[in-house]
């Protein structure tokens, strides 16, 4: 078994969410921690697809402009 801290918030929350829902505070915990791991897992698998690093690399030397810097360049171009 292992020993787990938690903050006393955040226990005396779970608490009143496991008597609402009839539902032990392990269970409450370990469906956390489990729904954690498995959008976690989602998450590294979606962002290990080509495509998405392709995309994402585009940006990678040339970031965003800012939304000011757009409109002052839409602006440039349509004045003249």
């Amino acid at each position: 078994m292992t020993t787990l801290s938690i903050n006393e918030d955040l226990l005396e929350q779970i608490n009143a969410e496991a008597r609402s829902e009839a539902r032990s505070v392990t269970e409450i915990i370990s469906d956390a921690i489990h729904s954690y791991i498995q959008k976690k897992q989602k998450i590294e698998i979606a962002m290990s697809g080509s495509s998405f690093m392709d995309f994402y690399g585009i940006f990678k030397d040339n970031p965003i402009p800012d939304k000011l810097e757009l409109r002052r360049e839409f602006y440039e171009k349509n004045s003249r």
